[in-house]
């Protein structure tokens, strides 16, 4: 058996073994995790560019199935367990950023933005925002204030 066959079979046991852990927090009946399913759903769902509203280091969490398990292990632990997550909000903008509270989760450091924890109408408002349709509200603003600052942006950004 050459060493490719090797790697390839050790790396689908574990990208199997870690499809199957993020399969059972996924779907997890409990009451508690009601609004972490949610969240996860949108999250998983969004056509959105995670550049934009994930925590720092956690971009690529779709791009494995090791970094998917490890986010939302992290993210399950955040939101029912202690509480250490939260939004930073934009409300010009309609922009989110999620965000850990413990530096070693996030580097995120922005005290110009009005933070705010994941949930109730704020959780929902998020979850709108990774949305088909709240991404095109957000593009739809964002052209406006373009055009309405357009002339000065000319003149003072050599466009």
């Amino acid at each position: 058996m050459m060493i490719i066959d090797k790697f390839r079979e050790r790396w689908i046991r574990k990208t199997s073994h870690e499809m199957n852990n993020l399969s059972i927090l996924l779907s997890s009946n409990e009451d508690y995790k009601k609004d972490f399913i949610k969240v996860s759903e949108a999250l998983l769902n969004t056509n959105e560019n995670p550049y934009s509203f994930m925590p720092k280091g956690w971009e690529s969490y779709k791009h494995t199935a090791s970094h998917a398990s490890s986010f939302f292990f992290a993210l399950s632990y955040a939101m029912n367990d202690d509480g250490e997550v939260s939004l930073i909000i934009n409300k010009e903008m309609d922009l989110f950023k999620l965000i850990f509270k413990y530096p070693n989760l996030s580097l995120m450091n922005n005290n110009k933005e009005e933070y705010r924890h994941l949930e109730g109408k704020y959780l929902d408002d998020f979850i709108y925002s990774l949305s088909d349709a709240g991404i095109k509200k957000r593009r739809k603003k964002m052209e406006n204030l373009y055009r309405k600052n357009q002339k000065w942006i000319e003149e003072n950004c050599n466009i």
